[in-house]
């Protein structure tokens, strides 16, 4: 008798620190549901519809003028300012040629700036075998060449928000 009555005491015990620990859990739940969570959903629009209305034109395109970099910029700025993204350009120059590229980075996800649209293959034999030098970038406007006449050239965009 007096085990039964023990394991009822445990089991209210139990009950009652279960009660008590899951309703806490519940409303911290709904508050992140309700209050959190929205708050990362950038503008109510998906990625794609974020990217494609930055503001260029893909026929803007102009090769060493308003090319992959400054698109990759404006695009980078445009997705974390407007609507609250985690960004980063991914830049690379190879040795072996002249040339390289620059992409964004949005949601693990590789951004193509010069024609707006989200890239599901990287087309990595274009550079296997090339001597190629990456760099990740947060903000281009944190480089150590910010503001000079070659970092205006390369990632200056226009003025367009």
């Amino acid at each position: 008798m007096k085990e039964m009555s023990i394991n009822k005491e445990i089991s209210k015990w139990i009950l009652g620190w279960v009660l008590k620990s899951f309703i806490p859990l519940v409303l911290l739940g709904i508050a992140i549901g309700l209050f959190i969570i929205p708050s990362f959903v950038p503008k109510n629009q998906t990625l794609e519809q974020a990217i494609t209305s930055c503001p260029y034109s893909r026929s803007e395109y102009e090769k060493d003028v308003f090319d992959c970099s400054n698109m990759a910029n404006m695009m980078d700025d445009w997705l974390e300012e407007e609507y609250g993204y985690e960004t980063f350009i991914v830049s690379w120059r190879s040795v072996d040629i002249i040339g390289g590229h620059a992409m964004v980075i949005v949601n693990g996800r590789f951004v193509e700036p010069t024609t707006k649209s989200i890239v599901w293959t990287f087309r990595t034999e274009l550079y296997a075998n090339l001597s190629t030098s990456v760099t990740i970038i947060d903000d281009a406007e944190r480089l150590p060449n910010y503001g000079t006449e070659d970092w205006l050239r390369e990632w200056s965009y226009p003025d367009r928000w």
